[in-house]
């Protein structure tokens, strides 16, 4: 229930190389915490995974959040 448990199992997921497993922490650890930098890392995982709809998702919750706004937003134009 706690959004950084899952944030730093995503993470642990992601430096082994597992990016379902990544993608799956991210995103629920976003679902319990509107947090820019999980949906961020999200997104990130998502694109490596050439999830591009996806990806696209939750750069645009990223942006909701003044402390990415500007990477998201700069993803998001990498999509387009």
């Amino acid at each position: 229930r706690d959004p950084q448990v899952w944030s730093a199992l995503g993470r642990l997921r992601y430096d082994a190389g597992d990016l379902a497993a990544a993608e799956k922490a991210f995103a629920r650890a976003a679902a319990l915490g509107d947090d820019g930098k999980l949906w961020f890392n999200l997104g990130v995982v998502r694109l490596r995974l050439d999830d591009e709809q996806g990806a696209r998702d939750a750069f645009e919750r990223a942006a909701r959040h003044p402390d990415v706004r500007a990477q998201a937003r700069e993803q998001l134009e990498h999509l387009r």
